[in-house]
């Protein structure tokens, strides 16, 4: 800060501060609590409210995921569209 600022511009300032903070804790809340929801076990998936972390992570879910066929598959097509795409 400048030394001629005056108190209500520090006040400002300390405004626009907050006011940012509070807007990027609600724009990266949504992915952190999906991130939590994804290594829930389905009991705590299943309970609604704020999550800001879980108590018994489960990759559960992952491993599902990972293990399926045609995850890999839809994979390398995305892969064969995109190197043909820009080829």
């Amino acid at each position: 800060m400048n030394r001629h600022d005056t108190s209500s511009d520090r006040a400002l300032i300390a405004f626009v501060y907050v006011t940012i903070f509070i807007l990027v804790l609600l724009t990266l809340y949504p992915f952190w609590d999906l991130l939590v929801l994804s290594i829930s076990s389905r009991e705590e998936a299943l309970n609604s409210g704020l999550r800001l972390y879980t108590l018994k992570p489960d990759f559960q879910a992952y491993k599902q995921v990972f293990n399926s066929p045609e995850v890999w598959s839809s994979f390398y097509n995305s892969i064969i569209r995109v190197v043909s795409g820009t080829a």
